[in-house]
């Protein structure tokens, strides 16, 4: 009996995965439809995040990165800007699809996820940042007790 609920909490976790991808790219083209010109932080998160769940590529990096600043400015207190920075810097810091940062990409990256943690401290997206800028790091030892917290405070 163990193995079918496993399976069924397997088969809701594909599911959605799917739908939260799908959602993020209609809110997207309904965002870029409705406010082509006057985008709010939000809406450009959406559409970076859009362009990321698209098959990877230099270009579509380097644009989530400046959607994701131009939400920054926009809203200096959002927590998926912050994030989303984060995220496409540490990507390129590792050579994610040929691209590298500056060497300071990393110490940024690591202020912009300290700071959403001081907003969000248990947010699973900081946690998720967190662990990646460790691995970015090559600090290997602190990888397992942060994934460890990040797993256990979000098991599914």
């Amino acid at each position: 009996m163990a193995s079918l609920s496993e399976g069924q909490d397997d088969i809701v976790r594909r599911i959605a995965a799917v739908l939260n991808v799908q959602m993020i790219d209609v809110e997207s083209a309904r965002s870029t439809r409705e406010h082509p010109h006057d985008a709010n932080a939000f809406d450009l998160v959406l559409r970076a995040r859009s362009l990321i769940n698209q098959p990877p590529s230099h270009e579509r990096m380097a644009e989530a990165g400046v959607l994701y600043e131009r939400a920054l400015e926009l809203d200096p207190s959002s927590i998926l800007a912050m994030l989303g920075v984060a995220t496409v810097l540490i990507n390129q810091s590792q050579g994610y699809i040929g691209q590298w940062a500056a060497a300071d990409a990393l110490e940024r990256a690591g202020k912009l996820i300290s700071d959403a943690r001081a907003l969000e401290p248990t947010s699973e997206g900081v946690l998720v940042g967190a662990v990646g800028l460790l691995d970015a790091q090559h600090r290997w030892a602190d990888i397992i007790p942060a994934a460890e917290r990040l797993i256990q405070a979000f098991p599914n």
